[in-house]
């Protein structure tokens, strides 16, 4: 995105990636993570204002500078700030990184479908290792007949476990977006797109 004549960039908008579309990136997670950091920051910008942008982004720099090197005085800033805030920025600092850890959620589990992807194509005549037809095809190594494994299949019993951790509680809302958002994110691997 660029400025508008004769107004400068937010700073969410000044540091947004310059290639957005990640088909041929060296490293798609990483420039999808950028990507939807740039864009969360746009719109805290826009909703929330250019203040409470400018303290999610001194936190999360902060918070990074710290799992580089554990210095007491970057920590003694970080809870300086983190003490500092009212109610009311706490809960939209909470909420951006919420956000934020949804979309780097989302972004990674994108990474490792294009990881299987690669691995099938990289399999071609074999079976992709740890799937249901590499196992089916280790048995018939070991021998067994077509009919015992019929037999195997009709004994299974699957039995789903669905857990609600209430941590991952999400509204209706904040999933409809992140499922609008990772149909976007497909649509930049279309090898037809232009760099």
């Amino acid at each position: 995105m660029t400025a508008q004549r004769g107004r400068s960039p937010t700073p969410a908008v000044a540091a947004e990636p310059l290639g957005i579309g990640t088909g041929g990136a060296r490293d798609p997670l990483s420039a999808e993570v950028r990507l939807l950091g740039s864009l969360l920051g746009q719109v805290i910008t826009e909703q929330a204002g250019a203040d409470l942008f400018a303290l999610v982004e001194r936190i999360r720099r902060r918070t990074i500078a710290l799992r580089r090197d554990d210095d007491p005085a970057e920590r003694r800033r970080l809870d300086e700030d983190l003490r500092a805030l009212d109610l009311g920025e706490a809960e939209a600092v909470i909420g951006a990184f919420s956000l934020y850890f949804g979309l780097v959620n989302l972004a990674e589990a994108r990474g490792r479908v294009r990881a299987l992807r690669r691995r099938e194509r990289a399999a071609r005549d074999a079976y992709l290792d740890d799937s249901l037809a590499d196992a089916v095809d280790g048995l018939r190594r070991l021998g067994r007949t077509d009919g015992e494994l019929d037999g195997l299949v009709g004994r299974l019993q699957v039995s789903p476990v669905l857990t609600a951790h209430p941590t991952e509680a999400r509204r209706r809302t904040t999933l409809l977006a992140l499922r609008r958002c990772a149909v976007l994110l497909a649509q930049l691997d279309d090898p037809r797109l232009t760099p």
